[in-house]
């Protein structure tokens, strides 16, 4: 389902770029998993007792991709992404995936000004070999 948050500049206040993220995001790996239906089943119940706002798995045997939530404390620099580590119920860990997008996109961009500014210093040598 379509997530729809708001983002119009007039609803913010406080509005700074990013820092780098890159070397944050390359910490998080990404995993192909399968749910552990038994540790799952009491977990499913307390979040819909509690009406909450978690994705819950309907194909216990379904493939997925996902990062796992302890490794973004766990394996982080500077713990620049521990906002996206949600506590839920049971001590259970969740992932803002929203958020993680985010900084996605800002690691791509990081990446661009590095292909950008290798491109051009490949060019500079390149034209300094073709006037030798």
């Amino acid at each position: 389902f379509p997530v729809t948050i708001f983002s119009d500049k007039r609803l913010k206040n406080n509005i700074t770029p990013l820092n780098s993220v890159l070397d944050e995001i390359y910490n998080v790996k990404p995993v192909n998993y399968s749910w552990n239906f038994d540790e799952m089943k009491g977990v499913i119940l307390e979040v819909n007792k509690n009406a909450s706002s978690y994705r819950i798995p309907t194909d216990m045997n379904s493939k997925e991709v996902g990062i796992i939530a302890q490794d973004i404390t766990d394996g982080l620099k500077t713990g620049l992404l521990k906002e996206l580590k949600i506590q839920g119920q049971k001590g259970v860990l969740a992932v803002n995936y929203d958020k993680l997008s985010v900084y996605n996109l800002k690691a791509i961009q990081e990446l661009y000004d590095l292909v950008k500014d290798l491109s051009k210093r490949v060019s500079k040598i390149e034209n300094k070999k073709d006037y030798e």
